[in-house]
């Protein structure tokens, strides 16, 4: 099968002990069948704690408590997996932070920025972001039922194009108007899924939509510029208030998605993404939330966070790309959910939440502290990821106090 790996993947090591942000704290562990049946036929004196630990809040899970995994020794090391072997460790342990997606046709290989290592390795190459294509062999199944091949090649197209683009942008400027046109293409392909039209994807989303009035029809007609799977380049062509539509989206209806209004952040964080209970779990992007929810001055306002977004893209311009290229790797990664559920606007939009976030956080902390040294950029990106990305309840929460902000 053709294996499709981020170019990370390969110079990912485990730090270990050394590790200054263990991945054995601060979430749950969730078990497979598999992993229970063999924790619970085990003899011997880690018998009772292996029962102990699948006891909590979420019943047949480690670490139901999201502090710290009962197995972490004090040398911040697996007590299981010095006992009994790698092997033993539950599943989850044992693949983190590699994540596997088989589409049937490939799989593609990524390892996930919650890791510090991942995210150090991440941050010092940003410029250089790409999938090595490989033969080998599928390590998981196919996730999806979906066996429409066509539109699979589609979105890995338009993941591609506008990938492409991202990667040419060097200002916090240039990255908001590409989020922005990239926003207007998943609600204009979203709408035409919905009336049937699948072969919009093919559509180039940095193409403006151009209105003429075409005198063979009685309406006005849309064009734009295409890009088939092969990389030809087509035209089409629709008609009718629909269209009419798209091209006012394109026109910036609704707000910017870089960086986030101030509603939005103070929206954002009161919804679950901020507990107190972080202190006990993920003390260190407890302490970043509590840049905020600690203010003596309250809720963000639009005249503070101008300022401090100018103040810190004054002081880092340099970090600019990295948010391009941090986004680059959200659509990587989870861009492709939508060969699951079509939801174009939802899976592009949730890039923009965290993105705006992460960004939020670092203008934050630069507002506080004056400076944003790499080392903390990096660990604040990697302390968030780990946070924001897996509790669903969550990030749906997020995303509808988004959407009814942004509009």
């Amino acid at each position: 099968m053709e294996i499709r790996e981020i170019n990370l993947w390969d110079r990912f090591k485990c730090l270990g002990s050394n590790c200054p942000d263990s991945c054995c704290k601060g979430w749950i562990i969730p078990l497979s069948r598999e992993d229970r049946i063999r924790f619970l036929r085990f003899g011997g004196s880690m018998r009772l704690p292996l029962i102990c630990a699948m006891l909590g809040h979420r019943l047949g899970d480690f670490n139901s408590s999201s502090r710290v995994c009962p197995f972490l020794n004090n040398d911040k090391l697996c007590k299981l997996q010095l006992k009994k072997g790698h092997d033993f460790i539950p599943e989850t342990c044992r693949s983190y932070p590699r994540a596997y997606r088989n589409y049937g046709e490939f799989e593609e290989r990524f390892v996930d920025l919650s890791c510090i290592q991942v995210a150090r390795l991440f941050v010092e190459n940003h410029k250089y972001l790409h999938m090595v294509i490989k033969e080998g062999d599928a390590e998981t199944e196919p996730y999806s039922t979906n066996d429409d091949t066509q539109f699979l090649h589609d979105l890995v197209s338009s993941k591609e194009l506008m990938i492409n683009e991202l990667g040419k942008a060097e200002s916090y400027k240039d990255v908001s108007v590409i989020l922005k046109k990239i926003d207007a293409y998943a609600a204009a392909a979203q709408k035409e899924f919905i009336h049937g039209n699948t072969d919009f994807l093919r559509s180039n989303p940095f193409d403006v939509f151009v209105k003429r009035f075409d005198s063979s029809v009685d309406d006005e007609v849309f064009v734009s510029r295409s890009v088939s799977s092969s990389g030809d380049e087509i035209t089409s062509e629709a008609s009718g208030p629909f269209n009419e539509g798209i091209l006012q989206y394109d026109m910036h209806e609704g707000g910017d998605v870089f960086p986030l209004s101030a509603s939005a952040i103070n929206y954002l964080m009161n919804t679950p993404l901020v507990s107190e209970y972080l202190k006990y779990g993920n003390a260190y992007i407890y302490s970043i939330f509590c840049l905020y929810t600690e203010d003596p001055a309250g809720t963000m306002t639009d005249k503070r966070l101008t300022r401090m977004h100018e103040a810190y893209h004054s002081a880092y311009p340099e970090y600019a790309p990295i948010y391009a290229a941090y986004y680059i790797y959200y659509l990587y990664k989870f861009y492709m959910n939508c060969y699951e559920d079509y939801s174009f606007v939802k899976n592009v939009r949730m890039g923009f939440i965290h993105l705006g976030l992460i960004e939020f956080l670092h203008a934050l902390y630069y507002e506080k502290k004056g400076t944003l040294p790499v080392d903390e950029f990096t660990h604040i990106l990697s302390a968030y990821n780990k946070r924001a990305y897996f509790n669903y309840e969550n990030l749906d929460e997020m995303y509808e106090v988004f959407i009814a902000d942004f509009f």
